[in-house]
């Protein structure tokens, strides 16, 4: 059997299928086709292939003096930066600089645009 993911113009995969993949079937509202196996957490379609979806990185170290500023680089423009789950800033594609009032655990939370993945992560401020 021949396994196919489906996916959107975007390139979301929405799933996948097993035996042929007719030209012009739209399954669960996806009209496009691939032969293979990807899942769409981890992978798009992009120029006809399957690639890794891009992701954030979680600076280095997460344990830090509450004096210091935190910056997170390379979150995508138009990425929701939240802090303990209340949404804080929107990225414009330069460095993201985090104060924290006191020290503490903080959970730092990003929502970027696909196809980047969305990242969590907590943080200490001694």
């Amino acid at each position: 059997m021949t396994n196919y993911v489906h996916f959107d113009a975007d390139g979301r995969i929405g799933g996948s299928t097993t035996g042929g993949a007719p030209e012009g079937t739209i399954v669960h509202g996806f009209p496009f086709f691939l032969q293979g196996s990807w899942s769409g957490e981890t992978h798009y379609i992009a120029g006809g292939s399957a690639v890794p979806r891009p992701q954030i990185t979680p600076p280095v170290p997460t344990i830090f003096p509450a004096t210091q500023d935190y910056t997170i680089t390379g979150v995508p423009d138009g990425a929701v930066i939240a802090l303990d789950g209340a949404a804080v800033a929107t990225a414009d594609g330069t460095d993201i600089t985090v104060s924290f009032p006191e020290p503490g655990q903080y959970q730092i939370a990003i929502d970027p645009p696909f196809p980047w993945r969305a990242a969590q992560w907590w943080v200490e401020a001694t």
